[in-house]
This record gives structure tokens, sequence and C-alpha cells, in this order.
């Protein structure tokens, strides 16, 4: 556990300076306290009476956050003088909500204010060592006190944050994680965990895991607010999963996976939610009966759903059972002929069954259901380039794919192919080395060089890349036999003739 925090804090960069991230939290006190009613007030002495009544951190923290939203200025510098009053007076107060107020006041340009401050902090955190609320708010108030420098600096590649010794809101992240025992906190945490999601790849494994032990124990301590429960953390699941589509690329399995399953435990009867898992399963081919066993409840719920029929064409599709595919694909277009995955799938369906033309009516309907979209203009140009129909066009749609995505090695090597095919080999030889500057990985990208630089009779060149397409795909015959065939002729076994028919 302690090395998958560690793991994760490396890879997070600092939040927004001089904004309390508290005051973006649900603390979800409804639920977690339901019978505790906070009262409505924008008095500061009435405030402070209220906050001595209420038996909990989690619920003090919300009240007073609260108040910080509906009041001004002026009432939270009296509310600060309050405590200092009190704490003059010899007075217990509250030191975690006194931080909380400074907090609200600190002037945000003033370092050696904020010097004093997180001195003081780290002094609350040293005294409350084992209090998981006062590491939790540690770590919110550290995240909040990062230097602005911070905010620039996010990104794709973040950078690793320099430790900051005893001011470590990462450490006391991981503090209050190990030390918590109340639901709230472990919920707290996860949405702690969801403020990083713009930096942080790994944040939903927290998210996750922190949800997961909320869960477990009000599974145990409270039914009523269990149901509560999952209600927050489809919303908070939802929400992050948006941010790390947004942020980074497809989500991860689990994630998706941690997200359907609560769904599904919150409503027995939602048809969309079974969908939703049985088409995750289906698309990463695992747990295929399970996923059948779902789709077919999600039409037992939703017979006329046009989304659930196609998931169930797509599973016929991945079982390599190509009518029963086509006929459930097709009834999903009949319901909504707009259903754009329908036509994506049907595209893929004919071409591997071998029926181009059909594959190429769905491509072209796919154009005009959205002509923004660039992997449609390359899929379509290259398949039209790859079986020698339309070169011209083909070279067209693959351009018109990269003049919306231009850093697209894929699309690159779709131009190349078809310019290649046109017989354009200057051009070709240029957009495949192209591509393969900007994808190292992909070996059908250096296939397509072997077979470029071929045709150029550059053999040292050809060896090269068909090499390289080998040892990312190292099962190829196809290119084990090119390879061969180059070798016998470089050793004077083959003669040239011979060679350019055994390498068509």
């Amino acid at each position: 556990m302690r090395f998958l925090l560690l793991v994760i804090f490396a890879l997070t960069l600092p939040l927004f300076c001089s904004e309390n991230i508290l005051t973006k939290i649900d603390f979800a006190s409804e639920i977690f306290y339901p019978k505790l009613a906070l009262p409505e007030t924008r008095n500061p002495e009435e405030i402070y009476q209220s906050l001595l009544q209420i038996p909990e951190e989690a619920p003090k923290a919300e009240y007073l956050l609260k108040f910080f939203k509906k009041t001004g200025t002026e009432e939270i510098h009296q509310l600060y003088d309050i405590f200092l009053r009190k704490m003059e007076a010899g007075e217990q107060i509250n030191t975690a909500l006194f931080l909380l107020l400074k907090f609200e006041l600190l002037p945000s340009r003033d370092e050696r204010e904020k010097a004093e401050f997180s001195w003081q902090i780290v002094n609350y955190s040293l005294i409350n060592q084992d209090n998981p609320w006062a590491h939790f708010i540690t770590a919110c108030l550290l995240f909040s006190l990062q230097e602005e420098a911070g905010r620039q600096k996010a990104g794709p590649e973040p950078e690793e944050p320099k430790p900051a010794g005893k001011l470590d809101p990462y450490a006391a992240m991981e503090k209050a994680i190990m030390l918590s025992s109340s639901p709230q906190v472990h919920y707290l945490i996860a949405q702690i965990f969801r403020q990083l999601a713009y930096t942080n790849v790994n944040a939903h494994k927290i998210i996750i895991l922190e949800l997961s032990k909320a869960e477990a124990i009000l599974k145990v301590q409270n039914t009523e607010s269990f149901k509560l429960f999952l209600g927050k953390e489809i919303t908070l699941l939802k929400d992050f999963l948006e941010l790390y589509k947004f942020y980074h690329t497809d989500p991860p399995f689990y994630l998706e996976e941690a997200l359907y399953q609560k769904m599904m435990e919150a409503d027995e009867k939602d048809g969309v939610a079974f969908n939703n898992m049985a088409d995750l399963l289906v698309r990463y081919n695992t747990r295929m009966e399970e996923a059948q066993t779902m789709i077919d409840k999600a039409l037992a719920l939703c017979p006329s759903n046009a989304s659930i029929i196609e998931t169930k064409g797509y599973l016929f599709f991945r079982k390599s059972m190509n009518a029963e595919a086509e006929e459930w694909l097709l009834k999903s277009i009949a319901l909504d002929d707009r259903l754009v995955v329908a036509h994506e799938h049907l595209a893929e369906l004919y071409f591997s069954w071998n029926k181009l033309d059909q594959s190429l009516q769905q491509y072209e309907i796919l154009l005009k259901l959205n002509p923004s979209n660039a992997r449609y203009y390359n899929d379509l140009g290259y398949l039209l380039a790859d079986n020698g129909i339309d070169l011209k066009r083909a070279v067209s749609l693959c351009q018109e794919a990269l003049q919306l995505s231009p850093q697209n090695g894929a699309y690159l090597d779709s131009l190349a192919w078809a310019s290649f095919k046109l017989g354009d080999m200057e051009q070709a030889r240029k957009q495949i080395e192209q591509a393969m500057e900007l994808e190292k990985e992909e070996p059908y990208i250096f296939y397509h060089a072997g077979e470029i630089y071929f045709s150029l009779q550059d053999l040292d060149h050809a060896l090269e890349y068909y090499r390289q397409a080998l040892k990312l795909k190292n099962d190829w015959d196809e290119v084990i036999r090119k390879l061969g065939t180059i070798m016998l002729f470089k050793d004077g076994k083959i003669t040239r003739e011979q060679l350019g028919d055994f390498m068509k």
C-alpha cells in the first residue's frame, strides 16, 4: 500500500495556488450524520456557539466553509476575532477551524504571513500525530499554499514534485489514509484525489480504494446511509471519468468497471448500467459469458433501446458470429440510424468478413454523420488505398485527416501508403519518415516503410525497417518471408527477377 501511494504521489503536481481546496469538496454530512442539522445563520457569534455544539470535526469544517461562502470578509474577520479572544481567555479552541479561518484571511502575496502560517500547520500536524482528520486538514491547507508557479507546470508530462521536508501534503495525506477509520474521511480523501485528476493519471486508484473503504464501513454500520452513499459514489466516479477523458486518454478498465458496478448496485432495474458494463467487457474481450448475461438483462429491462441492441451485435462480432452480429447491428440502426457506434462496428464487421463494398458504404455514412472526425477520413482513405480503389481520393481523404489532426503518426502512415499506391514514391518516402518519427511502436508503419524502401530499391533501409516491424510483432510470417528473400538475394542465391517475384 505504501509503495502504491508513493508512486501515485510522485506523479502528482501542486494544486492551484491560494485557493482552499476544501471549498470544492462535498462533505456529504447529511449521509454520515443524518440526525445532525446545521443551523442557518450569518451572525459570527452564533456561528461560534453552533460550532461548539457540533460533535465531530468534519461537519464543523463543513459548517464553517458554508459560512465562508454565504458571508463577506468582514463577518469572517469578526469570527476570527472571537476565536482570538477565546484563546486569550484560555478557552480550548479547535485549532483546525482556527487555521481554516486564518487561511481564508491570509493575504495571497504576503510571503512572511504564508511562512508563519506554514509553521503553524506543521505544529498542528505534529501535535495531532494520531488524528487522521488533522493530517487531512494539514494536507488540504498545504496543497492550497503551493506556489503559483505550480499552476503553470500542469501538463501531460508533470514534473516530479520537489521534497518539501515537513511541509509535504502528500505525506500528510498518506498518514490520513493509514490512520483513518471514519467512512467520511475516506470519502473526503477520494474527493481530494478527484481534485488531482488534471495532473495525476493514477488518482483513480486511490479514489476507488478510498470509496471502497468508506462503502464497506457504511454497509455494516448503516444500511440507509450506505444506499445514499452509493449515489455520491456514482456522481464522483462519473465526474472523475469525464475529467480523465478530458485530461488524459481512454479511461482504464477498472475505473469504468467501478462506476458501472456502483450503478448496477444502486438500481437493479437500470438497464443502461447493465449495458454499460457489458459493453466494457466486450470492448476488452473479457468475461464474455458474463457480458452476455448482462446484455440479456439490459434487453429485458429496455427491449427497444438501440444502444443495448447494438451491444449485443458487438458481442456477436467479437465472438466471430458474423451473421448474428450483422442482424443485431442492423436492428439497432433501424431504431436509430444516427447511432455512430453501430455504423463503426458494421464497418469493422464487413471488413473482417471480406465484404469490402459494405464496409466502404458504412464509412461513407460515418463521414456524413460526423464530417469533422479525422479518424473516419483516415480509415476510409486507408481502406481505399490498401485495396487500390480510387487512389486520388484516398490521398485526399488522408490529407483531410491530417488537416484535422496534424501530428498523428498513424494518419501520416496512411497518407504515405496512399501515395505509395498512387506511385508518388518521393512523397511516400517523406511521409513515412515523418510517421516513424511520431510513432515508434507501431509495427505496420515500419512494415510500410520496408515496402516503400524496397520499391525504391534501397534494400539496406528496407531490411532495417522490416526487422523493426518484426521486433514489434515477432510472429509476422509475411515479414519473415520478405526478410529471408532479401537476404537470399544479398547472398547471391537468387536473381533480381526472382527477388521481385518472391516479394510480391
